[in-house]
């Protein structure tokens, strides 16, 4: 159904109070085939766990420029420099 789109539901601020811990996003759609579907990352503070085993945590910019560059918008990072490391491989097909 949403093979040639991509949904992006996000928080930016988690509970308790103005947190980055237990945020949750979720990213649904194949975006024409550019992303991979049924995958789970899990980031719980400090502590990572993926369902895969990708080299670093990605930024909410490495995100974005993933989402950019599936849509046809050639970008080679998103936000703040230092912390924006590109397109995150592991969502990608």
């Amino acid at each position: 159904m949403l093979h040639h789109t991509a949904v992006l539901w996000c928080g930016e601020i988690a509970q308790p109070g103005h947190s980055y811990q237990n945020n949750k996003w979720v990213l649904a759609g194949q975006l024409g085939g550019y992303l991979k579907t049924q995958q789970f990352f899990d980031w719980d503070g400090d502590n990572v766990r993926w369902s895969g085993s990708p080299p670093s945590v990605p930024s909410n910019g490495d995100l974005f420029t993933t989402l950019a560059n599936g849509m046809g918008v050639p970008t080679e990072k998103f936000g703040h420099a230092a912390a924006c490391r590109g397109e995150i491989a592991d969502i990608k097909a």
